[in-house]
């Protein structure tokens, strides 16, 4: 397993994070309050203060005015929200940059989303200095939380650090690295929804920064789940004690994958991916209960209810709602979401699919996939790179939408579907998915999907290919579109036929 040092230079901004502390209390703050002086800001209500660390101090605000004055939005046409997280240093400092030069600085990082990265949304000017507008976590850290109520059990930690591995991959994929994993910076929506803090944070506030490579990504990530297991930090690995004596519920594959996140040699590390697969295989996820360990101001948005035995989709990385229908939010790892890219356009049917080379879960080749096959060479890479995107536009994601727009207008569980690798966690992710449709009598009845590319394949040296797409679908109630973006990963079977084999679902 090999983790790659090298980010690119041109990522230089966002590279680097924050080393500010961020815990913020499940109740009550982290630090000594009395010194700290409430900010104000125009179009701004600063409703209670979430925590302090060792440079800043972070508030729970609400806006009055559709636009507050003094505040700069870096939105890319997104709705901002009422509540927000305000983020302002306890000093002021000479190297707080202008308020047009933090905007720059959130702009360059604007393309770095993931639903378990937690968002800036802007800069605001007020009373204590400037300050950085984020999304609001109103449950607090993790490490407030297992402070207040003790370690994770593995199923929680599955919950919580899956998708926490799996943001760490997206931004590792766009050449970037965090630099500051730790339980402090990885917060709780009510809901139980997790999200990795401080990207970028230093930066754009004009405190310094430390450097971030992906590998040391991995060891942070793999010493903060120990820790939150345990209860302690792992130590040199000389003195360290096995998992599995602190933490007897901790399956054999999980130690092992923690003893090789916190391997001294940065290129024996798994990737974020693997990390985020391996971990998801050790234990059934099961959802943070936050009812007892959250306080007043947070305890209405917490679900009353928490899910149980739900079966997440393909390691998925954010909450959502199936199609409108009441989905418990507590169920952090739930449904890859309907819909990929959907279009009003009308997607090609199977037979028409079909005719493009794909139908019933076999696509004809021209040639065959034998041992003596020359492979791509050198000198040949443009060509072949412009063959496979002919081979994905032309024939497989049509081919995909056909079939998957079929299984969803009749849902079956038991049913073959054709478009997925046997034993994958996509195979997983749309099985349960059908199965919640029949059991909430849902089937759909719109245009057919659309899926359409949106960045150049990439292959990986095992074969497989990941792709960025859009889908695009109507809702069940025929009320509109929805879109979404994803990454797909592709498998070649041994007959070369491309299929699904995980979904990763970004918005």
């Amino acid at each position: 397993m090999n983790t790659a040092d090298n980010v690119t230079p041109s990522l230089r901004l966002r590279q680097t994070v924050s080393s500010t502390t961020s815990e913020l209390a499940v109740s009550g703050t982290v630090g000594d309050s009395s010194q700290v002086v409430r900010p104000e800001a125009e179009g701004l209500v600063v409703e209670r203060l979430l925590g302090i660390g060792g440079r800043c101090a972070v508030w729970e605000v609400r806006r009055t005015k559709p636009v507050p004055a003094g505040c700069r939005w870096v939105t890319a046409g997104d709705a901002v929200p009422q509540r927000l997280a305000l983020k302002v240093a306890l000093e002021s400092s000479r190297t707080v940059p202008a308020v047009h030069g933090m905007v720059s600085e959130l702009e360059a990082m604007a393309t770095l989303r993931h639903p378990h990265v937690v968002r800036a949304w802007g800069v605001v000017e007020t009373s204590a200095g400037v300050g950085l507008l984020l999304d609001l976590y109103a449950a607090g850290s993790l490490a407030a939380l297992c402070a207040g109520r003790g370690p994770l059990s593995v199923p929680e930690a599955v919950t919580v650090f899956t998708p926490v591995a799996e943001a760490l991959a997206y931004l590792h994929r766009a050449g970037a690295a965090h630099g500051d994993v730790r339980c402090a910076n990885i917060l709780l929506a009510p809901d139980g929804h997790p999200a990795l803090a401080d990207l970028g944070d230093a930066q754009v506030l004009g405190m310094p920064a430390r450097e971030a490579a992906p590998a040391e990504d991995i060891r942070q990530l793999a010493a903060s789940l120990w820790q939150a297991l345990t209860g302690e930090e792992p130590g040199e690995e000389a003195g360290r004690a096995p998992l599995r004596t602190l933490c007897a519920e901790a399956p054999a594959a999980l130690a092992d994958l923690l003893e090789a996140g916190l391997d001294t040699r940065a290129s024996q590390r798994p990737r974020a991916e693997e990390f985020a697969r391996e971990l998801y295989a050790c234990a059934t996820a099961e959802p943070l209960d936050l009812r007892d360990h959250v306080n007043d101001h947070v305890l209405a948005e917490v679900p009353t209810v928490p899910a149980s035995g739900y079966r997440p989709a393909g390691r998925q990385r954010s909450v959502r709602q199936l199609a409108g229908a009441a989905v418990l939010a507590a169920s952090v790892l739930t449904g890859a979401g309907f819909w990929w890219t959907l279009e009003e356009t009308a997607q090609p049917h199977a037979a028409e699919a079909e005719a493009a080379g794909y139908g019933g879960g076999a696509r004809t080749q021209d040639t065959e996939n034998t041992e003596g096959t020359e492979k791509v060479t050198a000198e040949e890479p443009a060509q072949h790179t412009d063959d496979l995107i002919a081979e994905l536009t032309e024939e497989f994601l049509p081919w995909l939408a056909a079939e998957r727009t079929a299984a969803l207008r009749d849902p079956d569980p038991g049913a073959n579907l054709t478009y997925v690798q046997a034993d994958s966690s996509a195979e997983e992710s749309e099985r349960a998915l059908l199965e919640y449709m029949v059991s909430e009598d849902l089937r759909y009845t719109g245009e057919p999907l659309r899926i359409e590319s949106s960045s150049e394949p990439e292959e990986g040296p095992d074969g497989s290919i990941e792709l960025q797409v859009r889908v695009t679908a109507e809702t069940f109630e025929g009320e509109g579109t929805v879109t979404q973006q994803a990454v797909l990963t592709l498998q070649r079977t041994e007959e070369s036929e491309l299929l699904l084999g995980d979904i990763e679902v970004m918005d």
